[in-house]
């Protein structure tokens, strides 16, 4: 069988930002609040979304990378930039 190669998520252009009501958003890594929290993202924080290689999409989750992270993160608290 031959093996597939996987490569990393492409990011979009256009930038988000984070909008916590509690100060911070749970950049989380699977797409559900029973995935385990990578990072907390400070509310007005600029974050780029990503673009998934297969189209996964997930209503109400939204994939993003913050500088080194990405994970997903509720689309309730992102916005776009501007």
């Amino acid at each position: 069988m031959a093996e597939t190669k996987r490569s990393a998520p492409k990011e979009p252009e256009a930038a988000l930002t984070v909008q916590a009501p509690s100060g911070a958003l749970n950049l989380r890594s699977g797409p559900h609040d029973s995935y385990p929290v990578r990072a907390q993202l400070p509310s007005g924080a600029s974050v780029m979304p990503v673009k998934m290689i297969k189209s996964i999409e997930v209503p109400g989750w939204t994939p993003i990378r913050a500088g080194d992270l990405w994970g997903w993160a509720d689309s309730r608290y992102i916005t776009p930039e501007g």
